[in-house]
């Protein structure tokens, strides 16, 4: 076995540990999403088990989602120097595998819902809340060196594509297929192509 190959299989049996010690028994642990470090450095929340316990409590009814979120918390989790080794692993199963491109260094709350996850991509430079759902086929892209930033709550239907650096506020709702390229009010609701708003009922 080639030294890569030895690499992939201590790094899976490495992970599976890890997943193990993780109880299923799951509780909603609500968590304020924190600043990214000015240093550029993944926040310290990434290796919380209450976080975890979220993903997988939010994630219940998803096999798949909890395998990714699962991954995703372990490989921000770990040191520098052993994520490099741990990436390609996770990305051969979680991009290559599970259709769900996910990286690493984007910023993500506790509780995110990877609905029927599939053909889901990501930027780094997303920030995504606490508690938000994410469908099939969804495209958060960056534009102009921006990316979307999610609020907490937030819903975004399948095959929608939001692109730059909008504000997807609180409770926000992004119907399916929608294209989003200005910002979403809190609690407001985005749908059709060109991304009408209707406002939140007060």
């Amino acid at each position: 076995m080639s030294g890569m190959g030895r690499l992939v299989v201590c790094l899976t049996g490495l992970s599976s540990y890890l997943v193990l010690q993780l109880p299923l028994s799951v509780k909603r642990c609500p968590h304020p999403l924190p600043n990214r470090a000015s240093s550029g450095k993944i926040p310290a929340m990434a290796s919380n088990r209450h976080v975890l316990r979220t993903d997988l409590y939010a994630n219940r009814n998803s096999a798949k989602g909890r395998v990714v979120m699962r991954l995703f918390r372990i490989g921000q989790a770990l040191p520098p120097g052993l994520r490099r080794f741990y990436h390609p692993f996770y990305y051969c199963v979680v991009d290559i595998v599970m259709g769900i491109s996910l990286p690493l260094q984007t910023e993500v709350g506790p509780g995110l819902i990877l609905r029927h996850g599939q053909g889901v991509v990501i930027s780094w430079k997303s920030r995504i809340g606490a508690e938000c759902e994410i469908h099939q086929n969804v495209t958060l892209g960056e534009k102009d060196g921006a990316a979307p930033q999610l609020g907490n709550n937030v819903t975004i239907g399948a095959n929608a594509v939001l692109l730059g650096g909008v504000v997807i506020g609180n409770g926000a709702h992004v119907g399916a297929g929608t294209v989003v390229l200005s910002d979403v009010p809190q609690g407001a609701i985005a749908i059709g192509r060109k991304g009408e708003i209707v406002p939140a009922r007060r």
